[in-house]
């Protein structure tokens, strides 16, 4: 007595279901690592024209550091929109809170859970560090030289997207289908 033609087919038909379950999430996983080099782009790009905008708003047009914030955030996409808008909202109704202590709060809400690297978060810091430290007028160089450092990071993310996108998409597949042979 053996076991019946329709529990093997079962089975066949579940392994291969199976199979191809764990190939298509192997592969999704390595287009989601994908995904977040792409992310992390962009989000370096808002934050470039965030900064531009914080320099034009703050030396041109002489608004203070809240103001300045708020109007850049309507410029800039979630989740850098968000970010500059709390922060300008946070300095009006708290007036006298160290500037850097509402920039760090703001940003740990806003920004830790993105595609933004440690070394990106870094920059941020900075950032908030040296517009609590700037003396009026005195922003041109402080922003010229900022926005040569956040050019420098934006570039070796590119890099680091070109070199590392297809990569991981690749890897992906392929230790789905390591994995559907494992299993099969």
């Amino acid at each position: 007595m053996g076991i019946p033609e329709v529990a093997v087919f079962d089975r066949t038909v579940l392994k291969a279901a199976g199979s191809l379950l764990v190939a298509v999430c192997a592969w999704l996983l390595g287009a989601a690592f994908q995904n977040d080099l792409k992310q992390r782009i962009l989000l370096l790009e808002d934050f470039q024209r965030g900064v531009l905008l914080l320099h034009q708003e703050i030396e041109y047009l002489k608004l203070p550091l809240g103001e300045a914030a708020l109007l850049a955030g309507k410029s800039l996409r979630e989740p850098l929109s968000a970010f500059f808008e709390e922060v300008g909202r946070e300095l009006e109704r708290l007036p006298g809170t160290p500037f850097f202590m509402v920039w760090r709060e703001c940003g740990v809400r806003n920004l830790l859970d993105t595609a933004l690297k440690e070394e990106d978060l870094e920059l941020f810091w900075q950032l908030g560090i040296q517009l609590e430290r700037m003396e009026p007028g005195g922003g041109s160089a402080f922003f010229g030289m900022f926005e040569q450092r956040l050019e420098a990071a934006l570039s070796g993310a590119v890099e680091e997207h070109r070199e590392k996108a297809q990569l991981y998409k690749r890897l992906g597949m392929m230790g789905g289908i390591f994995l559907v042979i494992l299993l099969l």
